[in-house]
């Protein structure tokens, strides 16, 4: 029932995300917002059925993409966009990638370093070999010029 509006959001232009995130924090349904899983005890408080870190991961794996891809954002507009705690993925890959939070934490709070960090982690980390040692990311960086 709220396609229209969550569509509108969506397709803006300029894209923004702040009005999505409200938005989807926003939706309420009678049954999910009170239930984990469909045989689970109502619980004592309103659940939301879209929460921030969710709508961050849309707008970061399929609206901002459009968006840059349709000139309705700018990577200086994505750029900004930060996060809320990092999710168990991310949070996995920044200690695999980095060898510890504390040293990740300059990457963690930027939705686009959060993509950086799966996408390095998804090419490097879960190829074939799971040797550290044997990793060619590190060469790698070393040839970047920015």
């Amino acid at each position: 029932s709220e396609w229209g509006k969550f569509r509108k959001l969506a397709l803006a232009e300029p894209f923004a995300a702040k009005p999505v995130v409200d938005f989807l924090q926003a939706l309420q349904h009678p049954f999910w917002g009170q239930h984990h899983t469909l045989t689970s005890a109502a619980a004592p408080r309103r659940i939301a059925v879209v929460g921030r870190s969710q709508s961050l991961e849309l707008i970061a794996n399929h609206l901002a993409p459009l968006a840059l891809h349709e000139d309705r954002m700018d990577w200086k507009t994505y750029w900004k966009i930060r996060t809320s705690s990092p999710n168990d993925r991310v949070r996995r890959c920044a200690i695999r990638l980095f060898g510890s939070e504390k040293h990740a934490a300059p990457w963690l709070k930027r939705l686009c370093h959060h993509q950086a960090l799966l996408q390095v982690y998804q090419d490097f980390c879960l190829e074939d070999t799971s040797d550290c040692r044997q990793c060619p990311f590190p060469e790698q960086l070393l040839q970047w010029k920015p």
